[in-house]
């Protein structure tokens, strides 16, 4: 029976791996319930057959379900909607406190090791997603050093960031500059990163003279002189 399950659950284990290397569109949702519980059914075993345990006590089914549940939180990292699918499922409510419990070791573990197998997927067909923290050696850089870092060197040009507010002799200095890049990295008065905006849309923005006149101080033939170098 053992040798059976074992069997079981290298095989459906071998073939969700093999279909999600190569791209097949199989599906890991259900091939990660059916060895969760070949899991269930292996630890049920271990209790029954190896330490004594009553079979009829400790509850049969109940290992099914637990050990599904632990499989898919572990390389899912789904949580409360997860112990919300298997309760439906199952239509065993006495079993929602220990699949909780059950699904948040399985998340907590498997943090510890590695991201989820969807993380690993995204970034394999480099989907530009961002994570939902940062990391703690960056809490505390700021943009400029992170462009200086990238581009500083390789292009040899000074990097300057753009205000959100900034004057028009500001912009013409920043792109006479910055020869290398197409685009200017908008930043806000703490140093952080709002957006990005391509130096043609600036040239435009200027040629219409969108700017406010009254707090501008630097006359339009000095403007004119400044971009006539870029």
């Amino acid at each position: 029976m053992i040798g059976q399950l074992f069997s079981y659950l290298f095989l459906w284990y071998f073939f969700t791996v093999t279909t999600f290397g190569i791209w097949v569109p199989a599906g890991i949702f259900v091939p990660g319930m059916l060895m969760g519980c070949a899991l269930g059914v292996l630890y049920l075993d271990l209790m029954v057959y190896g330490f004594g345990f009553s079979l009829l006590r400790i509850g049969a089914s109940s290992y099914l379900v637990i050990g599904c549940a632990a499989m898919l939180s572990g390389y899912t990292r789904l949580t409360y909607s997860l112990a919300v699918v298997m309760m439906e499922t199952t239509q065993s409510i006495n079993l929602f406190i220990p699949i909780f419990i059950t699904i948040a070791i399985s998340h907590g573990v498997g943090r510890i090791f590695n991201r989820s197998l969807y993380e690993y997927s995204i970034r394999a067909k480099q989907m530009p997603l961002l994570r939902d923290h940062v990391p703690k050696c960056n809490e505390d850089l700021r943009v400029k050093q992170m462009l200086i870092d990238l581009f500083g060197d390789a292009t040899g040009d000074r990097l300057e960031l753009v205000s959100s507010v900034c004057k028009v002799q500001r912009l013409a200095e920043v792109m006479n500059s910055a020869r290398n890049f197409n685009t200017l990295a908008v930043v806000n008065t703490n140093g952080a990163l709002i957006g990005l905006i391509p130096k043609s849309m600036v040239v435009v923005l200027i040629e219409q003279h969108q700017w406010y006149e009254h707090k501008f101080t630097t006359t339009g033939e000095t403007i004119e002189k400044a971009f006539e170098q870029i």
